[in-house]
């Protein structure tokens, strides 16, 4: 058991605010409570504010943490890579089944609505051209993606 007390939940109260942010200080400070990473302290921290005047701060302090998260590492070449894979994405000795799971994977990762076109282009350049004939045979043509 660490030598610091457990902080109260914060409510909000403005008055109760210093003698609680004291005690939070203290206890994720405390040694006897193991080395804390940042993101674990940022957990504590966030899992003791609760209540109606800080519910609101608290949605939007996580919605803007992940954004600045995603943003801090996600790979900014990641749609770009998605787009040039899905340009060459091909079926070859793929199944329809497994040729389409890729492709909606690098469909997503690209950010393409389903109501793109170029997708439709795609799908016929890449599909095999025995299959591209069965479909060409059919009436009437597949119109959207997901007629495809």
């Amino acid at each position: 058991k660490g030598l610091a007390a457990r902080p109260e939940i914060f409510t909000g109260d403005k008055q109760k605010f210093g003698r609680w942010w004291r005690s939070m200080q203290l206890f994720l400070c405390d040694p006897k409570n193991g080395t804390l990473s940042e993101t674990e302290k940022t957990d504590i921290l966030i899992s003791h504010i609760r209540g109606p005047d800080v519910d609101t701060w608290v949605e939007n302090f996580w919605d803007e943490y992940w954004d600045e998260t995603n943003n801090k590492f996600e790979d900014s070449n990641l749609q770009r890579q998605a787009e040039l894979e899905l340009e060459h994405l091909v079926q070859g000795k793929d199944s329809a089944e497994e040729f389409f799971q890729k492709f909606e994977i690098l469909r997503n990762r690209a950010k393409y609505d389903k109501n793109n076109t170029h997708l439709l282009l795609l799908l016929e350049q890449n599909v095999n051209v025995g299959i591209i004939d069965r479909i060409y045979r059919v009436t009437p043509l597949p119109a959207d993606y997901n007629t495809w």
